[in-house]
């Protein structure tokens, strides 16, 4: 279905129920993608300091990225956050008009996330 920069979303049907779901898998280690980012970090030390920066703090945007991708890594954070969602717009009284899809807990993980598959408009391209 997709592809981003650390996952591959796929459509799949469960064997025991035969429920359609949405399985994003983590393609990108963490390891690999926090050394690339700290090597762009350096570079961009090296052009801050022979002025080749054109006065933008890149160093700082690399460093807060370095503090917050370890969260972005974690698909049991992102389930989490669904569920914060699902409680939230249903508080809220939107959940019949907003779906925010169940994640189907057994079966997600901190490197696969299973959600059940649902139609509908994409809010945001």
């Amino acid at each position: 279905l997709a592809t981003e920069s650390i996952a591959q979303v796929h459509q799949a049907t469960l064997l025991k129920n035969k429920k359609k779901v949405v399985v994003k898998v983590r393609v990108t280690d963490v390891r690999t993608m926090v050394g690339d980012v700290r090597s762009m970090l350096h570079t961009t030390l090296v052009m801050k300091r022979l002025g080749l920066d054109n006065g933008v703090d890149f160093p700082t945007i690399f460093r807060a990225y370095l503090d917050v991708i370890a969260g972005e890594f974690d698909f049991t954070a992102e389930a989490a956050k669904i569920a914060e969602f699902r409680e939230l717009f249903e508080a809220y009284g939107l959940s019949d008009r907003v779906v925010v899809p169940t994640v189907i807990d057994d079966l997600s993980t901190s490197e696969v996330l299973v959600m059940e598959r649902v139609k509908g408009v994409k809010l945001l391209s």
